[in-house]
């Protein structure tokens, strides 16, 4: 008789257990969510990602909805979840929870470093839109106002509620069709690369410094064929080793960089001022009492086409970098 009585309890709780899931996976609930930012860290743009820490909280009135369980972060490596707690407030349940986790990010760092990211942190559910109905905590939704990101400026942040489409149903017998949606809470964080002209002018003065020393070249007679060609030599080595050095510190990236562009312009003026002087020595060597002084004034117009059009180039594309990004 004892154990009739056990096994007859244990059955009216299984069963009450699985009515209770049921039903509540039947009805539509509806839930606010809001999330707290504390810190945004570990900007890791080879890897693409960067980690976030913050509060999640949800409120619902269903106290046996299992809503921990049924939260997700799409689009990361991973997230766990701490300090969860449940409150009862009311006729309402109020779930807090602290989330930690690496978001995948594709970093656009062609304009680096006057470049602008968006930071996209979603919040998912494993229940479609006709099991929740999810809005947005907008009013208490925040970053921490004393969280400062060094070398970046926060230029806002948006919260929103939205709806994510998928093209398939996940194999649901109850979906005819082969697409499904869910609710999604989605945080957009704008912020901008600080310090970028001091930035660029440290990674681009051997550069400079490399293109100066081809110039040299201009105020040495053609027939002096070592020192004229040997300077420009070394100046096309000296920008070689820039370029080596800025690519330690450029972020990689898959695309044309600002620095890359403006190092194949030092490259190709290099090279330029370089058939220049072949062409200012073949001038020379003509058999013409006047070729000395042809050569030299070639010279002295080359020299300021090359340095006045170099330095407009170079100024028009980083200035075209600047207020695009």
């Amino acid at each position: 008789m004892r154990k009739f009585r056990q096994r007859f309890f244990l059955s009216v709780l299984f069963f009450g257990q699985t009515f209770s899931f049921y039903s509540a996976k039947a009805q539509k609930h509806d839930i606010t969510t809001g999330v707290f930012i504390n810190s945004l860290y570990d900007f890791n743009i080879p890897d693409h990602s960067f980690k976030v820490d913050m509060w999640v909280w949800s409120i619902y009135k269903d106290s046996s909805l299992p809503l921990k369980d049924q939260i997700e972060f799409p689009n990361t490596k991973e997230f766990e979840f701490s300090n969860d707690v449940i409150t009862h407030k009311d006729d309402k349940q109020w779930l807090t929870f602290r989330a930690r986790g690496e978001v995948m990010k594709e970093w656009d760092v062609s304009n680096f470093p006057f470049d602008k990211q968006k930071l996209n942190i979603s919040l998912g559910y494993s229940q479609d839109t006709s099991v929740f109905s999810v809005a947005g905590d907008i009013k208490n939704s925040k970053i921490d106002p004393d969280f400062k990101l060094p070398g970046w400026k926060i230029d806002g942040i948006n919260f929103k509620s939205n709806i994510k489409n998928y093209d398939t149903n996940f194999g649901d017998p109850s979906n005819a069709s082969s697409s499904s949606q869910y609710p999604q809470f989605d945080v957009i964080i704008a912020i901008s690369r600080e310090g970028g002209l001091i930035t660029l002018l440290k990674m681009i003065t051997g550069l400079i410094i490399a293109f100066f020393i081809s110039c040299c070249v201009f105020f040495i007679k053609p027939t002096n064929t070592d020192p004229r060609f040997g300077l420009c030599v070394g100046g096309l080595f000296t920008a070689v080793g820039n370029k080596y050095i800025t690519d330690s510190v450029v972020p990689s990236s898959d695309t044309i960089t600002l620095i890359d562009t403006l190092h194949i312009v030092a490259f190709f003026y290099i090279f330029l001022i370089i058939i220049q002087s072949v062409i200012s020595l073949l001038l020379i060597e003509k058999d013409n009492e006047n070729a000395a002084a042809i050569s030299k004034k070639f010279d002295w117009y080359s020299f300021l086409f090359i340095l006045l059009s170099f330095f407009i180039v170079f100024v028009v594309i980083i200035l075209r970098a600047y207020y695009k990004g």
